[in-house]
């Protein structure tokens, strides 16, 4: 049975778990945690905001292993401690930790359908791949963290791992972003070190296709988000 762990964020200056998540890598996790904090430039969640005012008093969260568990029961321990922490009220998103409530915890008088949200997704020209019945179910089927699925579906970030994510309920929005996505498809075009053309595709999506390359991270490379690789580079 695969196995996972249930960490916590501390806060140093009082040690007091202020965050409650899930990873199959827990320190990588943190590492993620802190980049991703340094890095959204726009509009920051409450989790975000806390590391980054440890990181302007030269300090950073500590991270703590609760439990390792299995996979399929992980909505479970990680409602558990956030209840048990009450971390929802500190930077957990919510009581549940973004996900589908599971029936073992009562929590008291909750409407459960409102927090269970169907999620699409499409690729980066705005064509749709397939419909998820929850964020964690989106994120145990695609691998993509559903902290990011759910930025992408808020309009934080524009891609999660390289598709785009709409909630259900925002079908109108997802018409119209599709609608520009396809209006603005442009070529792309793949240079070596020398700036020779290697080869031209017709989309991220077929440069990603053909290259074996992350569409998400063409498109940083195109949009000068991030440098291009030391052999080549997309334009």
């Amino acid at each position: 049975m695969k196995k996972t762990y249930i960490y916590g964020l501390i806060d140093p200056r009082d040690n007091k778990i202020k965050y409650i998540g899930k990873s199959n890598d827990p320190i990588k996790r943190l590492k993620s945690h802190i980049y991703n904090s340094i890095n959204n430039k726009k509009k920051r969640t409450k989790k975000e905001n806390w590391i980054i005012k440890l990181i302007n008093n030269f300090l950073q969260p500590e991270i703590k292993i609760l439990i390792e568990c299995e996979y399929d029961k992980h909505e479970y321990w990680e409602e558990y401690y956030i209840k048990k922490y009450e971390t929802f009220n500190e930077n957990n998103y919510d009581i549940f930790g973004k996900g589908k409530i599971s029936n073992p915890i009562n929590l008291g008088v909750i409407n459960k359908k409102k927090l269970s949200k169907k999620i699409l997704k499409y690729d980066v020209d705005g064509r749709f791949i397939c419909e998820y019945q929850s964020l964690r179910n989106a994120e145990k089927l695609s691998g993509i963290s559903h902290g990011n699925i759910s930025k992408a579906c808020r309009g934080i970030y524009k891609h999660a791992g390289g598709f785009i994510f709409k909630y259900e309920n925002d079908y109108n929005t997802v018409k119209k972003i599709n609608g520009s996505l396809n209006a603005r498809k442009k070529p792309v075009i793949l240079y070596d070190k020398n700036n020779r053309i290697l080869n031209e595709y017709k989309s991220i999506t077929e440069a990603s296709k053909k290259t074996g390359i992350d569409a998400g991270h063409i498109s940083k490379i195109c949009n000068n988000k991030i440098k291009s690789n030391k052999r080549f580079k997309f334009k």
